[in-house]
């Protein structure tokens, strides 16, 4: 049996309130681009459960 592909690390965001606004958005901004990579990986693998599920669904319905 194939196992499941492993979840991406959850991103988190430590800000430091003694940072500089400039900082701060400079923090944020990184933080929404790891964001945005983690959730295009989450995506891929999703696709690829679903085309896997629709290939289970057709050898069962071949085997009925």
């Amino acid at each position: 049996m194939s196992r499941s592909p492993s979840l991406p690390d959850r991103p988190t965001l430590d800000l430091d309130p003694d940072s500089s606004p400039e900082e701060r958005l400079d923090a944020l901004r990184e933080h929404f681009h790891e964001l945005d990579r983690v959730n295009a990986q989450l995506e891929d693998q999703l696709a690829a459960v679903r085309d896997h599920r629709a290939d289970l669904r057709e050898e069962v319905d071949d085997l009925q």
